[in-house]
């Protein structure tokens, strides 16, 4: 919670006129995680931004999406949300995430690399073109957000090649940008602070 970062982009959704962020941790004892500010649960959401900072987060991650009812893997909730069109969209950030996406691929439908200051307006504006309620098309938000959002990482439209278990080549679909550019900001405007 006093990650300087995830307090920035809590701020900056929050200051959007069609957004309200709220923020969900992962209980220290056996429940299912609610937000601070309303008590709403996870599946109550439609959009999850996942701030990581640490390797370490990566288990709490998985246990807080299984907690709250959520299929951790994004393939599943995709399959899941072509019949009933109701699983969130779950989008990873934060230092962990821009030094090496690749450990939680699985998860997330996209990730935004780098620092948040740049590329957030353009995300939440795509993100409201599109109904972020429901998102009626998810695979063409995924793919606008690829093709045209800066540091937007979409882990699907990427294949991984091994020779012998090592990588040995990175192939992209559907015209998407390679390699992905995390996003930088050179003069910051504001600085992060608590709430």
């Amino acid at each position: 919670m006093s990650n300087l970062g995830m307090q920035l982009v809590y701020a900056m959704v929050n200051a959007h006129p069609d957004f309200v962020c709220e923020r969900i941790f992962l209980p220290e004892t056996p429940a299912a995680p609610r937000s601070v500010e309303s008590s709403r649960p996870l599946v109550d959401f439609p959009i999850l931004f996942c701030a990581l900072s640490f390797e370490q987060d990566y288990v709490n991650l998985i246990k807080l999406f299984i907690s709250g009812g959520i299929e951790p893997f994004a393939a599943a909730r995709s399959q899941a949300d072509r019949i009933a069109g109701d699983t969130p969209l779950i989008v990873g950030g934060g230092v962990a995430t821009f030094i090496n996406p690749e450990p939680l691929a699985p998860y997330f439908d996209m990730f935004l690399l780098g620092e948040m200051e740049p590329s957030l307006p353009d995300v939440l504006e795509r993100l409201f073109q599109h109904g972020c309620i429901k998102f009626p098309s998810r695979e063409k938000l995924l793919s606008e957000m690829a093709l045209h959002s800066p540091g937007c990482y979409v882990p699907r439209y990427y294949t991984m090649e091994y020779d012998h278990g090592k990588l040995s080549g990175i192939q992209p679909c559907c015209g998407v940008p390679f390699p992905v550019r995390k996003t930088t900001l050179a003069t910051p405007t504001t600085a992060g602070h608590s709430q």
